[in-house]
């Protein structure tokens, strides 16, 4: 199937500005280590660029890479279908977590944080940050969060939503269970 598509290799920043839908391959040299998709790069690349990431094993390799590494582009209409076969034919050396197809796969990663609900879903805090526009505030605010424990952590967590309410109704829905049992525990 992906012979059918041939893919443009590009540094990330570059494919950022891209603005295209597609798949998307990581690699770490001529190793794929992650397969995704999204409908614009310049949203999904910038998220991975600010270190925003739902798969710790994934953002912690593109810390580890300074945020230069290069990606394989797909473009194509059908991205649903090219992901699924791309993470099948790569799985041995991918950070993925799921299948491509829908899956709890939240739900699927030992070590992940109880705040983190997946790609888009922002937890409280990084509302708020991504609310803030001076880049001091930004550095201070993840200074803050970074300190804290994982408990201490769910508790700020559970309070911003309270106060910002229903926008974070989608993130508690799937939060909820794990910082119960964080806080609990």
């Amino acid at each position: 199937m992906a012979a059918k598509y041939k893919p443009k290799r590009m540094g990330v920043t570059e494919a950022k500005k891209l603005g295209v839908k597609c798949v998307y391959v990581m690699l770490d040299g001529n190793l794929p280590v992650y397969v995704g998709k999204t409908n614009n790069t310049n949203k999904r690349f910038e998220s991975y660029l600010s270190g925003s990431c739902h798969n710790v094993a994934l953002s912690e390799w593109i810390n580890l890479k300074g945020r230069i590494f290069d990606v394989e582009i797909y473009e194509c209409d059908n991205i649903s279908e090219l992901e699924v076969f791309l993470i099948r034919k790569h799985k041995d050396s991918l950070f993925n977590i799921s299948n491509g197809k829908e899956a709890d796969w939240y739900k699927q990663s030992s070590n992940k944080k109880p705040w983190v609900a997946g790609t888009g879903i922002f937890c409280p805090s990084t509302m708020i940050s991504k609310m803030t526009k001076s880049s001091k505030k930004k550095s201070t605010i993840k200074s803050f969060i970074g300190k804290l424990t994982d408990k201490e952590r769910c508790s700020l967590e559970v309070e911003l939503a309270i106060k910002l309410g229903e926008r974070c109704d989608k993130w508690l829905s799937i939060t909820s269970d794990k910082l119960i049992y964080c806080l609990e525990s």
